[in-house]
């Protein structure tokens, strides 16, 4: 596992981990350093430059279904706008269809639909992303994750710290942000553990400090409570 300097950076926002990963808000300054160059690949290619223009007029389900990692720039400008479009919760009239695809066989379907939703939930409606945490891809299941944990949905806790060890890497992150990162932000930032997590530069010390996480999940994990006004389990 290469070397990460792992550095608590984050923000008040609303889905305060998944853009940031992204690099699409302008709220992801990460030290990362890469000693071998498979630390700096993804999971599909990159994302090319977003272009300046699309479609003003998508629509909400074809253009997930349409997700194209050809083409990421475009598709991800569409989720964007779609998303200032849905800021009042209209997406949940069409949440058949939006279930249906984060359950599809088709990985760009159910990236998209993951991506969509983490710019739109609240704590009021984040139940429909929760069965995303058990995505059979490690990536989606923590990129779920990294929005629920901000609205207090304890069940992507343990998401989060299987992927402390993760050597997988955010698909299309720039730079190329690897899970384990998204764990050392958001676990000490929404809870009052921390375990060494934050200063862990190697496979030795994460692993230590993903045993220790465990074994406070273990313990805590059931009574743990979402005090919303503190943005944090206690």
């Amino acid at each position: 596992m290469a070397v990460i300097k792992m550095k608590q950076r984050f923000k008040t926002c609303c889905i305060p981990v998944l853009i940031c990963c992204f690099g699409l808000s302008g709220c992801g300054d990460r030290d990362i350093v890469a000693e071998t160059p498979e630390q700096n690949k993804v999971g599909m290619e990159d994302a090319p430059v977003i272009p300046e223009q699309v479609s003003q007029d998508p629509d909400l389900i074809e253009s997930i279904a349409g997700f194209d990692p050809s083409n990421a720039g475009a598709s991800f400008r569409t989720l964007h706008l779609l998303a200032g479009q849905e800021s009042k919760g209209d997406f949940l009239n069409k949440t058949e269809e939006l279930t249906s695809l984060l359950s599809s066989e088709q990985w760009p379907e159910r990236f998209a639909a993951i991506y969509f939703l983490g710019l739109v939930i609240d704590e009021s409606n984040a139940a429909i992303l929760v069965k995303s945490l058990g995505d059979k891809d490690e990536r989606l299941r923590v990129m779920a994750a990294g929005s629920l944990i901000g609205l207090g949905e304890k069940r992507s806790i343990p998401v989060l710290i299987d992927a402390i060890s993760s050597e997988e890497l955010m698909p299309f992150s720039r730079p190329s942000t690897p899970l384990a990162l998204l764990s050392a932000d958001a676990l000490p930032h929404f809870t009052e553990g921390d375990f060494e997590l934050l200063e862990s530069k190697d496979s030795v010390s994460l692993g230590e400090a993903a045993d220790k996480w465990k074994q406070w999940w273990k313990s805590k994990g059931d009574d743990l409570e979402w005090a919303a006004a503190e943005q944090k389990y206690k």
